[in-house]
């Protein structure tokens, strides 16, 4: 199958990573830098399995000294700051800005765009809340609108249970293949997780992985999916 219209190889590499950061997320933790306290937090893929107050603990701990030991904890660093640590299974990917201080947990460390993306998030909220963040006295409340942040800047309803809109499914352009096997599931009253599709695409409109990632979130960015369900 050719490669999608008017992406090169590069973007669409680059649309994949994204895909796989997006679905193996697990947490989402947003943190006062100054205090180190872990105002909220939004689960996904079961991640609420992991002991967060720890994370939240261990990363704060970790601001006052983490020039001096990030090469001894296995740590990805540039300048400064510290990209990603290796925590067990688990991967902490991190992103500063002055005052907020996003922790990503997820079973590897984030690429570029998912991380451009973040650091979006981080400068918009910034922007939004930045007497409270500067202010910050333990009220967690204020930020009552960061879910509604994280789902405008970021992808994470890929996450989320969906089912087909067939509205858009008809608006859709990608590959005949690909349709085909979407129309099949409106037909069958599927509901799924997207993380889920690609292998199906694998197998019924025989694509690469690669492809059948990228037709994923090309199809999510089409209105495709119609998300029911939401982590809690």
């Amino acid at each position: 199958m050719p490669k999608p219209k008017n992406k090169t190889q590069y973007e669409i590499l680059q649309d994949v990573k994204y895909f796989d950061d997006i679905t193996s997320c697990q947490i989402i933790m947003a943190i006062q830098k100054q205090s180190g306290e872990c105002f909220e937090k939004e689960y996904y893929n079961q991640g609420d399995g992991i002991k967060e107050n720890f994370v939240s603990g261990f990363l704060t701990a970790l601001s006052s000294f983490e020039t001096v030991i990030s090469e001894q904890l296995g740590m990805e660093s540039e300048g400064n700051q510290i990209k990603a640590i290796q925590y067990g299974d688990f991967s902490i990917s991190i992103v500063d800005g002055e005052l907020l201080r996003l922790a990503l947990i997820s079973s590897e460390p984030i690429g570029n765009l998912f991380r451009d993306k973040c650091k979006i998030l981080v400068d918009t909220y910034e922007e939004k809340h930045s007497y409270d963040l500067e202010k910050f006295r333990g009220d967690m409340d204020i930020f009552f609108d960061f879910r509604q942040e994280v789902e405008k800047q970021l992808d994470v309803k890929l996450n989320y249970k969906s089912k087909i809109n067939a509205k858009s499914l008809e608006k859709y352009e990608g590959p005949k293949s690909v349709r085909k096997v979407l129309e099949t599931m409106v037909k069958m009253g599927d509901e799924f997780y997207p993380v889920n599709l690609p292998p199906i695409l694998m197998r019924e409109a025989e694509l690469t992985e690669t492809n059948a990632k990228y037709y994923t979130y090309d199809a999510y960015l089409w209105y495709v999916f119609e998300q029911i369900e939401s982590p809690k």
